[in-house]
């Protein structure tokens, strides 16, 4: 991400819209043409009407609320226009909208090139030159993404153990680098000092430019379990010494814990992505992987083992709340087996799936309203963030109460 006062000149404000305006416009300077390729967004976050017609009728963001700004090192031909090298404009349109929605008019960003004093096809050259990408967010973000994602693959290197040094540096500064770290917060050092030390033991991640990154994806992969390994037996620690049961400590603190990394994963790829395929698709996979994987594949090895080795006396005495595996389950099962008891789970999983249709119904609603599952008026995101928030406590509550009148 482009950094304000390094790459462009920041500007924020309010734009007045007078009666018979269609359309205005904002010019940001570009400072540095030559730097990384980085990206900045021009965005439109609220728009409001004055006067009884504007109350009545008032007007809406469009779908097109965000401009993006994508720039990449390369060399500016000599015969560019100046102000078209130094200056990158948005027009903030007004539109009529729909037959249906004639009433209201709504407020669109989209990328200026009636300003330019040149031809539409010189304007093609020296955007292209330039490989200065800009568009409507539902347009453009994924094709800038994939610009810089073919550019960044034809510019690798190769790997060298200057890249692992780098790692080791990044991991000791808070924020990276001394620069940034000169910035840094109280709440910048507070994380910096937490995660120190699953930031020394993850240096044994070898960098993405060896063996095209192969052995950075399966290490990353194995130190993740590692991690899901130490927070569920802490987890189940810390239940055990306050007492939990087994079932909520398992929906509350193992899952809070394991599922922290998920959530992280979410937030960034809804401000990165121009939909919300891959935030809500990160989470539905997760838990995908995690009934069909997790539970499939242990339980199949359980039933192999346990169909192999027969009844042992470590079978017969094993011990549940309502007594041993003999005493229950070998007069239907002579030959032993894997068995695994289902306890409140039925409720557990009902409960689940009423407040899940909620949860679904609620982004059902946000499309319909606000055009899309993320995003939306900055009321309406706390709300229903709050929604969601109660929705996972009324879950906790629920199996609580069940657990203690069972």
């Amino acid at each position: 991400m482009a950094k304000a006062g390094e790459r462009y000149h920041q500007k924020s404000g309010v734009l007045h819209f007078l009666p018979d305006d269609d359309k205005q416009e904002l010019t940001i300077g570009l400072l540095d043409l030559h730097g990384p390729p980085e990206e900045f967004y021009v965005e439109l976050t609220e728009i409001q009407a004055e006067g009884v017609e504007g109350k009545k009728n008032p007007p809406l963001l469009g779908a097109t609320t965000c401009c993006l700004v994508w720039l990449v090192s390369d060399s500016i031909p000599d015969d560019c226009n100046s102000d078209v090298n130094d200056e990158f404009k948005t027009t903030l349109v007004m539109d009529g909208g729909t037959e249906s929605d004639k009433a209201r008019q709504h407020l669109q960003a989209v990328p200026s090139e009636a300003e330019a004093p040149m031809s539409s096809q010189a304007i093609s050259k020296v955007r292209s030159e330039k490989s200065i990408r800009s568009d409507a967010k539902t347009d453009a973000r994924s094709e800038a993404r994939s610009d810089a994602k073919s550019e960044a693959f034809e510019g690798d290197e190769d790997f060298s153990c200057e890249h692992w040094r780098d790692k080791v540096i990044e991991a000791f500064y808070c924020n990276g680098s001394p620069e940034e770290q000169a910035e840094a917060t109280a709440f910048d050092w507070l994380m910096h000092c937490l995660a120190l030390t699953w930031k020394i033991i993850f240096l044994i991640v070898p960098p993405p430019s060896l063996l095209s990154a192969y052995p950075s994806f399966f290490c990353s992969l194995f130190g993740i379990g590692l991690v899901t390994v130490v927070i569920n037996d802490a987890a189940s620690l810390l239940g055990c010494s306050v007492g939990l049961a087994d079932d909520l400590t398992a929906i509350t603190l193992v899952a809070l814990g394991t599922s922290l990394p998920d959530t992280l994963a979410s937030r960034t790829a809804a401000m990165a992505d121009d939909t919300a395929d891959n935030s809500i698709g990160n989470i539905t996979g997760s838990n995908t992987v995690n009934v069909l994987l997790g539970m499939g594949i242990s339980w199949t090895l359980g039933s192999i083992y346990w169909a192999t080795q027969g009844v042992t006396d470590e079978w017969r005495n094993y011990q549940t709340a309502q007594g041993s595996y003999e005493q229950l389950y070998l007069k239907d099962n002579p030959e032993g087996g894997f068995i695994v008891v289902g306890g409140a789970i039925s409720f557990s999983v009902t409960a689940f799936s009423v407040l899940a249709m909620l949860c679904v119904a609620l982004l059902f609603t946000r499309r319909q309203i606000y055009g899309g599952e993320l995003g939306g008026p900055k009321p309406a995101q706390r709300r229903d963030s709050m929604i969601c928030l109660f929705l996972w406590v009324l879950f906790l509550v629920a199996n609580i109460v069940y657990d203690q009148v069972k």
